[in-house]
């Protein structure tokens, strides 16, 4: 899937993340050094393809499932214990499903739906 898609989308559908603030990764591990974006920021990367069996007797079918993460980076600098970030995730969440559920990135696609989430930990600040 191109994830430029999906960065549109966001831009263009979750005014939470203004002037640019939202952009792709090739992977998590670069973002505490590589994410400089004012935040609040929004990072879409891709994650591990997940492939159904051949279904097909006489010819091939498999179904794939594509993959993608998008990680939000909160300002944590006035509370390094994490309780103003964490106050604002009920609204970035419901901001990125806004944007993102239901939404389809093209023909060969099926509409985009939610899988889970985790809290991560880019640095103090972050």
């Amino acid at each position: 899937m191109n994830l430029d898609i999906i960065i549109a989308q966001l831009r263009q559908r979750a005014p939470i993340f203004t002037n640019g603030t939202v952009a792709g990764a090739a992977r998590f591990e670069i973002l505490p050094e590589a994410a400089n974006l004012k935040m609040p920021a929004a990072y879409v990367l891709p994650l591990a393809d997940q492939a159904s069996d051949q279904q097909s007797a006489t010819g091939y079918q498999q179904l794939v499932r594509e993959r993608f993460a998008v990680v939000v980076a909160l300002d944590n600098r006035a509370d390094e214990r994490g309780q103003g970030a964490a106050s604002n995730l009920d609204a970035m969440r419901s901001a990125l499903f806004k944007a993102l559920l239901g939404f389809n990135p093209g023909t060969a696609y099926d509409v985009i739906e939610y899988e889970g989430g985790e809290l991560l930990h880019l640095d103090r600040a972050r």
